[in-house]
């Protein structure tokens, strides 16, 4: 009987033990899809730029710079900024060189890789130096103008602004970037022999009011057009 008592608290312990096992097996598959903690998720290094706020322009990891104006980068690890702590190189110190605060120098137009260093983390920015890449912005406006009214009754074409290698050839008007090649066939097809009238009129004239570079930098245009009378 002793001995039926003892066998039975032998395989208690082994049914206990089993069963302690099993648990713990399954609070660390449930673990493994558990979301992460917070402070472990932020654990992430981001590159910012400080500088002027024209000129420069960050585009994920590729900085274009325009400007020789002193560009700063900082870095980020969470929520913690790092920019003192971490290490920076230069792939081509002779376009862009950066000192151990993350200061940038710009040299020549030309690319380079900086790569960003800190706590086993490394993030490399593309600096691409170059000239602004200017794009006209057109506007127009309604002016006094005046328009030419052919002996036949007909309004004559206006004047076109795109340059013509025909009119450089034939008319002072090609030099200025200027077309009157449909005013031209007009006077071509035309039979009357009347002379062409001024005519006053509301024009709507386009201009170039302002060109400007992606980096965010304008500068000036043409002038907004005056009234021909």
């Amino acid at each position: 009987m002793e001995r039926m008592v003892i066998m039975d608290m032998d395989m208690g312990k082994k049914y206990l033990a089993k069963g302690m096992a099993v648990a713990l097996a399954v609070v660390m598959a449930l673990s493994a899809f558990a979301p992460m903690p917070a402070y472990a998720a932020s654990k992430k290094m981001a590159v910012e730029v400080k500088g002027p706020k024209k000129g420069v322009k960050l585009s994920g990891t590729k900085l274009a710079v325009h400007v020789k104006k002193p560009v700063r980068l900082v870095v980020k690890y969470g929520s913690r900024d790092v920019s003192a702590k971490a290490s920076y190189e230069s792939s081509k110190p002779g376009v862009v060189s950066v000192s151990k605060n993350g200061r940038l120098s710009v040299k020549k137009n030309g690319r380079a890789a900086v790569t960003v260093k800190y706590k086993g983390t490394a993030k490399k920015v593309t600096v691409t130096v170059s000239k602004h890449k200017w794009k006209a912005h057109r506007a127009s406006k309604v002016i006094n103008g005046i328009r030419y009214r052919c002996g036949c009754g007909e309004m004559l074409p206006d004047i076109e602004e795109k340059y013509c290698k025909e009119c450089q050839v034939s008319y002072v008007f090609g030099y200025l970037g200027l077309c009157q090649c449909k005013r031209m066939e007009h006077y071509d097809n035309c039979t009357s022999e009347k002379p062409y009238k001024q005519v006053k009129c509301k024009k709507k004239v386009k201009y170039t009011d302002y060109y400007q570079c992606s980096c965010g930098m304008r500068k000036a245009g043409e002038p907004e057009p005056k009234d021909e009378y």
